[in-house]
């Protein structure tokens, strides 16, 4: 019994000390200071990117605002410039399309349209262009959500074949092999599978994308870029960056060289 007794004993105190040695780590931890205190937070500097991807809409059958949030997706996942802009209306031809890809000055694309004569999904490998025929998406008047689908699965199929990427080896995502507009509605989930997703990334960077860059606003203080200071923890950094030195270095003229 007083065995078992002290056993108890010596465990409980044990347990304190754990617990308080816990305690002393997270306190330390507090009073560490955070990324914002040390480096002003993270800035992206647009400025180090190359070559831009663009979705253009040439029809005014579906609403577009879907792919506007994919845009937005896409520039966080591959960090290059996204955008999306709006085309003539009357585009109907692939040349129509690879025309007006040259004339908004896109690295790569793909083009919405709603025409006669164009299936529902093209690509010009050459040109690093897709199409997506949205009047095919919409041929047989499918419910909101499974058009909505369509419009996703669609393009992001058209976004990996515009840079060469192909189909996947894995089961999920939207990169299998389909024969008509309703197998796109068998898909479980809306993504490109990471096998097309990094051939998309390594094609993008042999026809010229190149990332934006994410630094610290300490960074971007010395190289000369960083905007003015938002709040107190990047005041702080902006000014011992730019405080004058306390001792600056003296040039001093030297009578035997003459300077």
């Amino acid at each position: 019994m007083k065995t078992l007794i002290a056993f108890l004993t010596a465990s409980m105190v044990t347990v304190v000390f754990a617990a308080e040695d816990v305690k002393a780590e997270k306190n330390q931890e507090a009073k560490k200071p955070s990324i914002a205190q040390r480096v002003g937070g993270f800035l992206i500097d647009y400025k180090a990117a190359r070559g831009k991807y663009m979705f253009i809409n040439c029809q005014d059958k579906l609403d577009m605002k879907l792919i506007n949030g994919l845009a937005v997706g896409l520039k966080n996942d591959y960090s290059w410039l996204f955008e999306c802009v709006d085309g003539e209306k009357s585009v109907r031809t692939i040349k129509e399309v690879v025309a007006l890809k040259a004339k908004h000055g896109a690295l790569a694309a793909t083009a919405f349209v709603y025409c006669d004569d164009l299936p529902f999904a093209l690509t010009v490998p050459e040109a690093n262009l897709s199409i997506v025929n949205v009047k095919e998406l919409m041929a047989d008047n499918p419910k909101a959500i499974l058009l909505e689908n369509r419009l996703v699965r669609a393009t992001l199929r058209a976004f990996a074949f515009s840079l060469g990427a192909g189909y996947t080896t894995f089961e999920a995502g939207v990169m299998q092999p389909i024969a008509s507009v309703a197998d796109l509605d068998r898909f479980s989930s809306n993504f490109i599978p990471p096998d097309t997703a990094n051939a998309a990334l390594q094609n993008g960077g042999k026809i010229g994308f190149k990332p934006y860059r994410r630094t610290t606003y300490k960074r971007a203080c010395k190289e000369g870029w960083a905007p003015a200071p938002t709040n107190e923890f990047q005041k702080a950094v902006w000014d011992k960056v730019h405080a004058t030195p306390k001792n600056p270095l003296k040039i001093e003229f030297d009578p035997k060289k003459g300077r």
